[in-house]
């Protein structure tokens, strides 16, 4: 890998240019377009803007290639602070713990950006790490659209416009996807918020971060690395406030701000609660009771917590105490406060499951801009697809859908445009169409045969010819019964790659299914079993398909790309025993290792739904 070359002043953002006092709305020319099943894919999105992302997800892996990679051996303090030990600690981090480490510290400047951005209005692009967990956030359009409405009822497009991927991307060199906003992107942040502005070097030289008492609100400083495992980047934190003596936690701080917004929700009319848009019906209904609660618990915000003890679970248990009907929203309620910042998802965890699907595309070549060029057509299919998808999506609207890698990439891309994707499925689909950040393997592979069997249904091809084999014709004549289509058998003895929503041969693997959501629920027997199970699955398909493809009743080139595929839905990251507070792999050092596992006693708990696993 080449040298790290750090942005540099060679070149003018062209939100630079722009006299708007906010972000600039990324808007495109086209009408609206018309009803479901009539779509068309060169009205919904755009070969150009698939490119664009493609070129930032590029820019993000590079990015984690270096952090990984970096030589920390002479890493020097900023000026002042005591920060020996923390350099000793991070120099002992592996590559996985300082990916970790990188993404607590990412999701922390996404945080400041926000709050500055609302009382400033930035209009520069901001650092490289704050897109990339803003992309996250972005793939939980629930959530993002609640926390528009919620946290700025007056003013919703100034705390969160839509994503600037057209500006982003001019700035990102193809030929070595170097992010370089330019020198006023840099001071404006450099003012703005103190922090430096390139990622990799903040990362090597900022040892501590502030933090404010959720019960006295005095502010101070903390290592974001201890050698005992309670730094601010260590999923175990903790701290004693100096003031009040109280234990800081990040769940303490969390719970500050769900205190914050209960008050509010009695005081001021225009106040909301998380959660509040998501639910079928006003939540205000299923949430009276908490009215109740809070005059009992007095006025005073540390009078609350103390009660709480500045637990989730001390919350949970007080807010439904005698109201067992509010239990499961509840729940959900409180998946929006899990960390510091004042974003509804697990920024830190989201984001690292982003940049494992970042890894899948690396690993497949599709980082690669020259690939784009050669198989240009393929982004025409993936949005060919992923129009179909959305009919699936509108005919099935209660119905979980797993995209296939393909069809994720145009959907992620879509994403981004936050606005233009909430008036797109408003036409198309009918509703918001959202999806879940964290699923349980088993459900997840349940719902893509679900998914594979009703492509199959409507649209009479194979959804996936990666080598992910599909399911029998027996249960794709009971789902062709249920949707009222023909219920002629699908066979494949040769698949036409010629067709519209088949992939060529030589990108099939863009229709594996996307795991990116993919959760492993570890330290329980039943969900190992349950993943043997689906590995004797496959292998029991490839048998009977092998079979078909010795009696020339199954394509050939698709039975031997199976024979080389590892089994969807089956992780192989089951080889963590040490598990954070927060039920996910530590490294020896307790910083996050991975967001695709969770450790089933956190799994069970009362407020599980607080880590926002379905399944």
């Amino acid at each position: 890998m080449e040298d790290y070359v750090a942005p540099t002043a060679t070149s003018t953002s062209p939100w630079n240019q722009s006299t708007s006092t906010m972000l600039p709305t990324y808007t495109s020319e086209r009408q609206p377009g018309p009803p479901a099943y009539h779509l068309s894919p060169t009205t919904l999105l755009s070969p150009v803007w698939l490119r664009q992302h493609l070129l930032l997800l590029a820019a993000f892996s590079r990015l984690k290639q270096v952090i990984q990679t970096l030589d920390l051996g002479n890493n020097r303090a900023a000026e002042g602070e005591d920060t020996q030990d923390t350099q000793a600690c991070l120099r002992d981090l592996d590559e996985s713990g300082r990916w970790g480490l990188f993404t607590e510290m990412a999701a922390r400047r996404f945080g400041i950006w926000q709050v500055k951005y609302i009382a400033e209005c930035i209009v520069e692009l901001p650092p490289l790490d704050v897109l990339m967990v803003w992309c996250a956030y972005l793939g939980s359009p629930g959530w993002y659209k609640e926390d528009l409405v919620r946290l700025a009822p007056f003013h919703p497009g100034i705390l969160f416009p839509d994503f600037p991927l057209d500006s982003v991307a001019k700035v990102i060199d193809p030929r070595n996807v170097v992010y370089d906003p330019g020198h006023s992107a840099a001071t404006r942040w450099k003012t703005s918020t103190g922090l430096l502005f390139d990622p990799v070097e903040a990362f090597k030289t900022t040892h501590q971060v502030t933090v404010e008492c959720p019960k006295c609100d005095d502010t101070f400083s903390v290592s974001w690395l201890t050698d005992t495992g309670n730094g601010y980047g260590q999923q175990g934190f903790k701290t004693r406030c100096c003031s009040c003596q109280t234990i800081v936690t990040k769940e303490a701080i969390a719970i500050r701000r769900l205190i914050n917004e209960l008050k509010k929700l009695f005081l001021v009319t225009s106040s909301r609660l998380a959660f509040y848009l998501l639910t079928p019906s006003p939540v205000s209904s299923r949430v009276h009771p908490l009215a109740g609660i809070m005059n009992r618990l007095g006025d005073s915000i540390a009078d609350i917590g103390d009660r709480w003890n500045w637990s989730s679970q001390m919350a949970f248990y007080d807010l439904t105490f005698n109201h067992v009907d509010i239990e499961r929203p509840i729940a959900r309620l409180m998946s929006a406060y899990v960390g510091a910042e004042r974003a509804s998802v697990d920024l830190v965890a989201a984001t690292l499951r982003h940049t494992v699907f970042v890894d899948k595309l690396q690993e497949l070549g599709w980082l690669d801009p020259s690939r784009w060029d050669q198989r240009a057509e393929t982004l025409d299919k993936a949005i060919a697809r992923y129009t179909r998808f959305l009919q699936l999506a509108r005919e099935s609207p209660k119905r979980m859908l797993v995209p296939t890698i393909g069809i994720d990439i145009a959907w992620q891309t879509h994403l981004l445009l936050a606005s233009l994707y909430r008036r797109d499925m408003k036409i198309c689909v009918g509703q918001l169409f959202d999806r879940e950040d964290a699923v349980e393997q088993g459900v997840l592979s349940a719902a893509f045969d679900d998914t594979a069997q009703r492509w199959q249904a409507c649209f009479k091809v194979l959804y996936s010819t990666s080598g992910h084999l599909p399911p029998n014709e027996s249960a794709l004549s009971k789902i062709s019964s249920r949707l009222h289509l023909s219920s002629m058998p699908l066979t494949f003895a040769s698949i036409n790659y010629d067709l519209p929503l088949i992939y060529d041969e030589v990108d099939s693997f863009l229709s594996h299914p996307s795991e990116r959501s993919s959760i492993f629920v570890a330290n329980d027997e039943r969900f190992f079993k349950a993943r043997s199970r689906r590995e004797s699955e496959f292998r029991d398909r490839l048998t009977n398909n092998l079979k078909k493809a010795g009696k020339g009743l199954a394509d050939a080139s698709l039975i031997e790309r199976a024979k080389a595929t590892r089994p969807a839905f089956v992780t192989d990251d089951i080889h963590w025993r040490r598990f954070g507070p927060c039920g996910f792999p530590v490294t020896a050092m307790g910083v996050i290792a991975s967001a695709n596992v969770l450790d089933a006693r956190v799994a069970y708990s009362p407020v599980a739904a607080g880590i926002g696993v379905v399944g």
